[in-house]
């Protein structure tokens, strides 16, 4: 057995996608995954837009329109039918806390 800690966001969900879809919907840009080069998007994106994005973040929306990562389901029951003990991990705003804990409840109650 082992201890795996994995990350849920950009992990088991499609956030950075999401989020860009959403963010280019509202502004009418066209910003992709490709142009996300650094977890502080202030180092690859204008200000306003990197400010912008984030903003996004703590809307119950955006949260609720992740998917899953393509696999991750399976991987993860594979991982845990094997015995490996998984720990999942996040840095987030207090407000999602509880957004998060549901999207995983609805795609990852195993």
């Amino acid at each position: 057995m082992k201890y795996l800690f994995l990350d849920i966001d950009g992990v088991l969900n499609n956030l950075v996608e999401e989020t860009l879809n959403l963010y280019n919907s509202r502004s009418g840009k066209n910003i992709q995954v490709s142009d996300i080069t650094s977890y502080n998007f202030s180092d690859c994106l204008p200000r306003e837009d990197a400010e912008d994005i984030i903003s996004l973040f703590k809307e119950k929306c955006l949260w609720d329109s992740l998917k899953p990562v393509q696999g991750s389901q399976k991987i993860l029951k594979q991982l845990i039918k094997k015995g490996h003990q998984i720990y999942l991990a996040t840095a987030t705003d207090p407000i999602n806390f509880q957004w998060k804990v549901e999207w995983l409840n609805q795609h990852f109650s195993f």
